[in-house]
Parts: structure tokens; sequence; C-alpha cells
């Protein structure tokens, strides 16, 4: 069984719409930070994982995002590497939100 690793994130969010936000960019060193999106904003995550050892992340639980899209992953070029998981949701409602991996 591969290890858990734990992950939150405040995600305060605000009632405005936005036709097409960009997102905001998100990495391990940024554990429980907050962060202000819109509704509707995309806010990415991209972890360091070593998934050749089942070292890698999965969504425990969210509030105030939805998961947008499949997690990509970008492979080590050699066994035992480090990979990246880029994990991306986006804000729909307004009021603080959080997401635990």
């Amino acid at each position: 069984m591969g290890k858990k690793h734990h992950l939150a994130l405040i995600i305060p969010f605000f009632a405005l719409m936005c036709a097409s936000a960009p997102s905001v960019l998100v990495s391990g060193n940024d554990n429980a930070k907050e962060f202000s999106l819109k509704k509707g904003e995309i806010i990415q995550l991209s972890l360091d994982a070593q998934l050749s050892t089942g070292y890698g992340w999965q969504i425990s639980s969210v509030s105030g995002v939805e998961q947008y899209g499949d997690i990509d992953v970008k492979t080590a070029k050699v066994i035992g590497g480090i990979d990246t998981q880029n994990i991306r949701f986006r804000a729909i409602s307004e009021g603080s939100g959080h997401i635990e991996l």
C-alpha cells in the first residue's frame, strides 16, 4: 500500500463570476497556506511524487471546489526518480473551502 500524504489548503472564495480565469499554481511548499479564488477560477496543485515506489498523492476531501479534469502526471526519466502530479480544481461556491490530499 502506498504512503498517504496530507496537504490541507484553506481556500477562501468570492462570489464574483469569471469567464476565463487564470490558474493559481500551488506546490508542496504551500502546505496550509490560504489562497483567494473567484468562483470559476482554477487552482492547480503541482506536487512531487515517486509513483514507481508507491509514493503519490490522492484526494482525501474537498469543499468549495470540484476536481477539474484528470490528474496529469509528468513521469521521471529513471525508476525511482521524482515525478510530478498536477491536480486541478475549480472554485464552485463562495465562502471558504479546503483541499486535503
